[in-house]
């Protein structure tokens, strides 16, 4: 299956709207609680950037 512009969209949506959801810092009363959200964070932001790379090498018809 190939992808177009709004796949890319709507997976990067659906990363930000998970995000969105992860509990605050000030909502967590343990440590290591804290590291697991801060990490998920972390890497959702790290898979939204290599999305974003990945859509414009899509663009610039670097993949087919």
């Amino acid at each position: 299956m190939v992808m177009d512009a709004a796949h890319y969209e709507i997976i990067a949506d659906k990363l930000m709207q998970f995000m969105g959801k992860l509990p605050k810092n000030y909502h967590l009363h343990d440590d290591h609680a804290c590291s697991v959200v801060k990490n998920m964070k972390e890497s959702i932001e790290h898979l939204l950037n290599e999305l974003d790379q990945l859509a414009r090498m899509d663009d610039l018809g670097m993949i087919r």
